[in-house]
């Protein structure tokens, strides 16, 4: 057996759901959890919870059109598309993220705008990425209640060789841990620290409450956990996702 066969074995093998707290899961690849692909209406929850993220309005369906390392993704336009799902509020959760936002070369006009992958319909804050073309760089943002670095928001700006100012294809995750903080992680490279501890509802995919931070590109998979993974358990789970959507291992210069 190559090794890229036995890499391809141990994705297939791992289950998340074997990890404690699983509370939704997303993902794309599986055509079983998609109403149709032209127009996604509707992305059922693969964690048994029953926790299915939906849109009614036509125009503001994302597309599953795209594919990354073979498989199918979510494609959203950056203007409209984005999912709903009934949330909970929580001080205490872990969610991951593979997804991909549009190459600099093909959105230029975006440059520095914010994308979100997790949101809030009550507030700007949860989940987000920057891209920075004119920076040359992407800034990871985790915000929740204000916007005070290091008191209740992560954030981190990201470079790396032969980067044109694009969001990577990455994991990105947060862990949230009540008043120990919350720590945000690039695949598994930490990208710092909050001591935040307040109760947020994440009830969106693709958008917050900011008409401005609809996510332009892909997303892949998403994974919330209804508690603080611990550290073996997270690279666990982000080495599966990186080897199941091929997420290139870069050496990330943080700044």
């Amino acid at each position: 057996m190559s090794r890229w066969q036995r890499l391809a074995f141990r994705a297939k093998q791992f289950d998340p759901r074997t990890i404690a707290g699983l509370w939704a899961w997303w993902d794309a690849s599986d055509g079983a959890t998609i109403t149709t692909d032209s127009g996604v209406a509707a992305w059922a929850d693969k964690s048994g919870n029953g926790r299915t993220a939906s849109q009614s309005v036509v125009n503001n369906r994302p597309t599953r059109t795209a594919t990354i390392n073979g498989r199918s993704v979510l494609t959203f336009n950056g203007t409209s598309h984005s999912l709903d799902f009934t949330g909970a509020a929580r001080t205490v959760e872990t969610m991951f993220a593979v997804c991909q936002m549009r190459d600099a070369a093909a959105d230029a006009a975006n440059q520095s705008r914010y994308g979100t992958i997790l949101g809030a319909a009550s507030t700007s804050r949860g989940l987000l990425l920057r891209n920075q073309y004119a920076n040359d760089n992407v800034l990871y943002d985790a915000a929740f209640n204000g916007f005070t670095i290091g008191a209740n928001r992560v954030v981190r700006s990201i470079a790396w060789s032969g980067s044109n100012g694009d969001v990577p294809l990455a994991v990105y995750s947060l862990v949230r841990n009540g008043t120990s903080g919350m720590e945000g992680f690039i695949n598994r490279t930490s990208l710092g620290t909050a001591t935040t501890s307040e109760s947020q509802t994440l009830d969106r995919i693709g958008r917050s409450a900011a008409s401005t931070s609809f996510w332009i590109g892909e997303i892949a998979e998403i994974l919330i956990y209804s508690r603080a993974v611990n550290a073996a358990e997270r690279v666990a789970i982000t080495n599966w996702m990186m080897r199941r959507w091929a997420v290139p291992d870069r050496a990330y210069t943080l700044q």
